[in-house]
């Protein structure tokens, strides 16, 4: 149980931080993408859309976590 709470905790906390670009995560983020993905990434991706999507994640999970305690 507690573990499960760990995990869900690290995620929203890692997803908040992308979405806030800590230490310029997002465009290492793309960076890394676009240079080492086997798949390229199509149209519109961008680090913006990762931070809008750090954000969603990280929001989510730290409302799960609020909603089970």
């Amino acid at each position: 149980m507690h573990l499960h709470f760990a995990c869900v905790a690290i995620g929203g906390v890692a997803g908040i931080l992308l979405a806030l670009n800590f230490r310029d995560s997002a465009y290492r983020v793309y960076e890394l993408l676009m240079n080492r993905s086997p798949v390229s990434p199509g149209f519109g991706f961008s680090p913006l859309l990762l931070r809008i999507t750090g954000a969603v994640l990280g929001i989510s999970l730290i409302a799960q976590i609020a909603t089970r305690l």
